[in-house]
């Protein structure tokens, strides 16, 4: 196993490694890349693309990081330790980059453990989350048991068309569900998921009239950590 830490921003290596492998990146044939690669993958799924050596203060920081990262996995490591790994990256690159580490993990079970304070970068690639709280651990679990330890309920907002909001109330039994009127326009709906599940709840809430949008409503993962955070005594 081999990882990089605390690289120095030292990018003639990548770039040297690939000439002296016979690759150029201006046309690298990546069907005769070796398959167990770590870089190799990382710069093909970047499209990376030069026109050769550059310096390191010519490139922008989103390439850097790229560059950082395409070291780090050099060597195909087990295991990947990650620093805010997103920052100067634009929207459509984290996008990437989220999509990457889900496919080195699933693919060829590269452990990924990623530090951050972006909350989207936790949901779209963790499968576990560790809070930590003054150098003791506030939660670790799934971010589904995350959510349920704040709320063990789901509320769906239904709009209409029209002034039907007070009408389609009938639509869901009170012993299972609580819906309320917001508006003429609008009904909140909550409910427990292990008492009615959410796709019964949907198929109730579909044959409303003049139904015009419906949206579930969960708690962002931002405010679900602020609340634990609380509950140990942070104040905001």
């Amino acid at each position: 196993m081999g990882w990089c830490l605390g690289i120095g921003h030292n990018y003639y290596g990548i770039f040297l490694w690939l000439k002296r492998s016979g690759y150029m990146l201006n046309s690298i044939d990546w069907a005769e890349m070796p398959p167990a690669n770590g870089s190799l993958i990382w710069l093909k799924c970047w499209n990376w693309r030069s026109s050769g050596i550059r310096l390191p203060r010519t490139l922008s920081l989103g390439q850097r990081i790229r560059a950082d990262l395409a070291i780090s996995l050099m060597h195909s490591p087990e295991l990947i330790l990650l620093d805010e790994p997103t920052i100067g990256l634009d929207t459509l690159l984290k996008i990437k980059f989220r999509g990457i580490l889900k496919t080195l993990n699933a693919v060829y079970g590269t452990t990924v453990l990623l530090t951050t304070h972006d909350m989207n970068d936790i949901e779209a690639v963790c499968s576990r989350v560790i809070i930590l709280h003054r150098g003791s651990i506030a939660f670790d679990g799934s971010v589904s048991d995350l959510r349920r330890r704040v709320t063990n309920e789901t509320e769906i907002r239904l709009e209409f068309s029209d002034m039907s909001a007070q009408q389609n109330l009938a639509l869901f039994p009170k012993e299972l569900v609580t819906a309320s009127v917001v508006s003429p326009a609008e009904i909140r709906v909550r409910f427990r998921d292990f008492e009615i599940p959410t796709h019964r709840v949907l198929q109730m809430a579909v044959q409303a009239s003049a139904l015009e949008s419906l949206a579930i409503l969960n708690p962002s993962i931002e405010e679900i950590i602020a609340q634990i955070y609380t509950e140990h005594g942070e104040r905001p």
